[in-house]
């Protein structure tokens, strides 16, 4: 059997965690599993083991204050890059009235009923 597009995540609470893989078309995969039953990890060793036969190496363990300060950067450089994406114009923004009629008119608004309103 082939089982293609398999994810294989690790976490400290629960380890090694084989997922089933899912189309991005559906809220569910087509093939399921328990991640505890015997073939789910039978799955995970085969897998760390390929892993490990490619050359890949396992991450090391980070402190609890390693990854708060790795996540504290990504959450500062992401408020950076917003704030770079934002629009800005060097022409004045008009407000007088003849840019309110002019919207008024726009959206079909009659010209009593925009000023009562707006007034």
């Amino acid at each position: 059997m082939t089982i293609r597009d398999v994810r294989l995540t690790w976490s400290k609470d629960r380890g090694f965690v084989t997922h089933a893989p899912s189309s991005k078309a559906v809220a569910r995969p087509t093939i399921q599993w328990f991640h505890r039953s015997e073939f789910a990890q039978q799955l995970s060793r085969q897998l760390r083991d390929m892993f490990e036969r490619m050359g890949g190496k396992m991450p090391e363990e980070m402190t609890a204050k390693e990854h708060n300060a790795g996540v504290a950067a990504r959450r500062i450089a992401d408020r950076r890059e917003a704030k770079r994406l934002g629009y800005s114009s060097l022409m004045p923004e008009d407000g007088d009235l003849e840019a309110v009629e002019g919207l008024a008119r726009t959206l079909s608004v009659e010209h009593l009923e925009a000023a009562r309103v707006l007034g």
